[in-house]
């Protein structure tokens, strides 16, 4: 949801030169051009936002922060994005609450949605929003993406819907949800 008032935000294409960003960008984009994830620019689509790419670092599950062994994750960079946004407020208990709550439980099974925004789909009057300069042009997410400042409030709130209405009355005395990824 965006303010009232607000001011698109397009960001210069980069100057891409050559080396391994500019091969790390183009593979990660073809890749994500392959698979339904993001798509080209409608042809003659004058499109009013476009933001910069970022190269993160992500953890590989069992390792820490400091570990040599990582991941990368390459998301826009969703800043001017996010000021023209509406900031949703998190319906969710906080961290400490959730550990009281399972604290004395015989068992305990961890499980994250390692790439869970990839299962929201962004309907297609709102992509333009979160689009992202790449080697090959500008592209538009299909899928919600790590960046935009209400993405884990949504995905979040669309689990614990799932909870309360689809799991039977034991699954729910018997589990619980946590969340991290909120920006």
């Amino acid at each position: 949801k965006l303010k009232p008032g607000y001011n698109p935000t397009r960001c210069p294409e980069p100057k891409w030169g050559h080396g391994p960003k500019r091969e790390i960008l183009t593979r990660w984009a073809r890749e994500k051009l392959r698979r339904g994830e993001f798509e080209q620019m409608p042809e003659g689509h004058n499109c009013e936002w476009g933001s910069r790419p970022t190269i993160a670092q992500k953890t590989k599950r069992g390792s820490t922060k400091a570990d040599d062994d990582f991941d990368i994750r390459v998301c826009g960079d969703y800043v001017q994005v996010n000021t023209q946004c509406v900031r949703f407020i998190a319906n969710q208990p906080t961290i400490p609450y959730q550990l009281e709550q399972g604290r004395g439980h015989m068992r305990y099974w961890y499980t994250d949605g390692r790439d869970q925004y990839n299962g929201w789909r962004i309907k297609e009057e709102d992509r333009d929003i979160l689009a992202i300069w790449t080697p090959i042009g500008l592209l538009r997410p299909t899928r919600m993406q790590f960046g935009w400042m209400n993405a884990g409030i949504v995905t979040q709130g669309d689990i614990r819907r799932m909870m309360e209405n689809d799991l039977s009355t034991h699954a729910k005395e018997h589990s619980m949800q946590a969340a991290d990824d909120f920006s």
